[in-house]
């Protein structure tokens, strides 16, 4: 998987292979399946979703663009002409034009219908690796004149948006258009950088990597990475600066949440979940800070001789912002076999075996459970009669642990 990309009013999830085989997933009774597949036989450098979630923007590496439907049906498309690689696509806040990046440093605009409208060598010709608006991602509500709005950005409707185009280079650029004679530099000092502006359209948040090289004890030298956490403001002005606790990997992905409440950076295997908040903490949180750090769980908070409230406030900052989907491994039998709590739906999937000469004669059977993209074993069963269905189910982790 090269690129995901979410479509929240329409709550699809698009994603895209190294092959370039594009899949739009749909959840129906609790379970995703896909509901189009795209298949153009080459790699797909970009996909972006409008602001308004009806129409998809996709950029291939033979300069190949088209734009499509939600339902997948295809408005128009063309072959750019260009002496380089399209690296990045996006749509503009009122989704009437798109932009394209180049690998030479240039922005390719055209409008809603296709027709080609400027193309601009920016002063750096470094190659573009992604572009941002400082709009909200998505338009959830429609005003009385049918277009959509925003309840939520009220801090973007008081200036006019900035573009930011992101180099390879580790430079990036805040434009008030695509053809910005003075534009404002970032000189971010990180290399493979991730960017997305905050859904007020407030903050920059990048994220981005410096690799290093580390002496160990035995005489070889190791890759590492410094992972950072970069904040700007409007100006360019760096806000925040936190480095990432983890050297093994480089950044690979960043992303704003939970109402700009939170911040998501990947790094190989690892999610890092930042918390938020715009004003200067208060005493009472820090001082929260300072005994969640010394206590390994949160079944020792009730031990703290504290009044009820404060040990209630303190339990708060354990609350999983995403909960782990691993069962607990002491309890994973209990988990395989039991029904889960609420309105909780797991799916199994029944797989047939015919005869194998090594044992018994017979058809068998095997129920699995599916559970992050494997098969669990619960049961297996075994036809004991072809003339009458009768069927012999046990419990395989049983008889092997009798047997074996």
């Amino acid at each position: 998987i090269t690129l995901v990309q979410w479509n929240e009013p329409y709550q699809k999830l698009a994603s895209c292979d190294s092959a370039g085989i594009i899949f739009v997933w749909i959840k129906f009774e609790g379970r995703w399946s896909i509901e189009l597949i795209n298949d153009r036989n080459t790699p797909v450098t970009h996909f972006s979703w409008s602001h308004d979630g009806r129409m998809a923007l996709i950029c291939y590496q033979d300069c190949f663009v088209l734009v499509g439907s939600v339902a997948g049906q295809r408005y128009w498309s063309t072959m750019l002409n260009l002496d380089a690689t399209i690296t990045c696509g996006i749509w503009t806040p009122d989704d009437q034009q798109v932009y394209f990046g180049t690998s030479n440093g240039q922005i390719v605009v055209m409008d809603v219908h296709g027709v080609m409208v400027s193309q601009v060598q920016l002063p750096s010709d470094s190659p573009i690796s992604s572009m941002a608006w400082s709009c909200e991602k998505f338009k959830m509500e429609e005003s009385e004149d049918g277009e959509a709005t925003s309840s939520s950005n009220h801090y973007c409707n008081k200036r006019p948006f900035l573009l930011a185009v992101c180099f390879k280079t580790g430079g990036i650029y805040l434009m008030k258009s695509y053809d910005d004679v003075a534009p404002i530099y970032i000189s971010t000092g990180m290399h493979g950088l991730q960017m997305e502006w905050s859904n007020s359209g407030e903050f920059l948040a990048v994220a981005g990597s410096r690799p290093i090289e580390v002496l160990h004890e035995n005489g070889n030298r190791v890759k590492e990475y410094s992972n950072s956490l970069h904040v700007y403001n409007h100006q360019g002005i760096r806000i925040v600066n936190i480095n990432i606790p983890h050297v093994l990997s480089p950044v690979t992905a960043m992303t704003w949440g939970h109402n700009d409440k939170r911040i998501f950076v990947a790094t190989g295997k690892l999610v890092h979940v930042g918390w938020v908040s715009k004003r200067i903490a208060s005493l009472q949180l820090l001082c929260r800070l300072a005994i969640y750090k010394t206590i390994s769980t949160e079944a020792c908070v009730s031990h703290l001789p504290l009044p009820i409230p404060v040990r209630t406030l303190i339990s708060s900052l354990h609350t999983q912002t995403i909960p782990s989907p691993f069962p607990d491994i002491k309890d994973l039998r209990d988990f395989v076999v039991h029904p889960p709590s609420g309105n909780r739906r797991l799916y199994c999937t029944m797989i047939r075996h015919d005869d194998d000469a090594t044992q018994s004669p017979g058809t068998t059977y095997t129920l699995y459970l599916e559970f992050l993209g494997g098969l669990i074993p619960i049961l297996k069963g075994k036809r004991t009669s072809k003339i009458r269905p009768e069927f012999v189910i046990y419990d395989p982790q049983a008889i092997e642990g009798k047997y074996g």
